[in-house]
């Protein structure tokens, strides 16, 4: 390989595997929400997420079937995006500001950590997964400055 290769692949290469990474963790949640049973023993498919949304949040039936549409378009739709590198930049802000929503709505009233020891009830779980996700987000929606390779 040539030096413009290497620095093409050590420019692209970081945002690859963010893009990858972000991809991996939103398709089995987006799956969980329209398989019918859920997916790997979490979820139930779409009609108890969207029960979930208005009982949860007291959302009549069409705002949290709109709500729902939208979380699964962002979580399957954005992931796609993200795998084959279209629109990444918009992508990652759009998931970002809904990362941001789940964490207002939901999340922060948890604390930061994840309900490892299962003290809290079940579902109720912290902000830190949301952090990183948000953490990828901004990496990849950031305009990019090319960097030189030393070799």
């Amino acid at each position: 390989m040539n030096a413009p290769q290497l620095q093409l692949i050590a420019r692209l290469t970081p945002t690859l595997v963010l893009r990858l990474t972000l991809a991996a963790v939103l398709v089995p949640h987006g799956l969980s929400k329209i398989l019918p049973g859920g997916l790997w023993g979490v979820g139930g498919g779409f009609p108890p997420f969207v029960a979930y949304l208005e009982t949860t949040h007291g959302w009549p039936c069409a705002v949290a079937f709109i709500a729902a549409l939208g979380v699964v378009g962002i979580e399957l739709g954005g992931s796609l995006l993200l795998v084959i590198g279209r629109c990444v930049r918009p992508t990652a802000l759009g998931i970002a500001l809904f990362f941001v929503g789940i964490v207002a709505l939901e999340h922060a009233r948890h604390g930061f950590f994840m309900n490892w020891l299962g003290t809290l009830p079940p579902g109720a779980e912290g902000f830190e997964l949301h952090l990183l996700v948000l953490g990828i987000c901004a990496a990849l929606a950031l305009p990019q400055q090319p960097h030189p390779v030393r070799l």
